[in-house]
């Protein structure tokens, strides 16, 4: 039998494979970002989901609340966000490890837990990012791993997203 993978991953976060996770009422579209998905398929690159740290901390049922990243900034979480970016950065390292290429993660820009460049906060939408993704960024640089974090919006134009990801694959 001949292997036919392509040795390409990316890994993504939760909810762009699983709006059901989302916030009730904040769910953009049914299932998925089906854009987004087809042309990571398109290209060959293999899905890798990290956890929802929200609905492992606060479950599926967490009110809205002010949906900034003040509402959840507190040790417990922060504790947890560490703890899976850890997980995380230890898989991408396994990948690596075994030749495979990590083409990139992605972040939901708008989540007080994902955003990669402009996070909600009580003061407005403003530079920075979630902490979840931020608790990645670290773990990934404390591995010395250098990979391209790239923030998907929750609405609006996917295209210059989509574009950095034809680039990247």
């Amino acid at each position: 039998m001949q292997d036919k993978r392509s040795h390409r991953v990316a890994f993504l976060a939760h909810c762009l494979l699983n709006q059901n996770a989302k916030v009730p009422g904040l769910a953009g579209r049914p299932a998925m970002i089906e854009p987004l998905v087809e042309q990571l398929l398109e290209a060959g690159v293999g899905l890798v989901q990290l956890p929802c740290p929200e609905c492992l901390r606060f479950g599926l049922g967490r009110p809205l609340g002010e949906d900034v990243r003040e509402q959840y900034d507190e040790p417990a979480y922060r504790a947890l966000c560490a703890e899976l970016a850890e997980r995380a950065a230890g898989e991408a390292a396994a990948y690596l490890a075994h030749g495979d290429r990590v083409v990139c993660v992605l972040g939901v820009e708008g989540s007080p837990s994902c955003s990669v460049e402009r996070v909600p906060t009580r003061a407005g939408l403003v530079p920075g990012s979630g902490l979840f993704m931020a608790a990645v960024a670290e773990a990934l640089r404390a591995r010395g791993l250098a990979l391209p974090i790239l923030g998907v919006p929750e609405r609006g134009d996917l295209e210059p997203t989509l574009a950095a990801l034809r680039r990247l694959a």
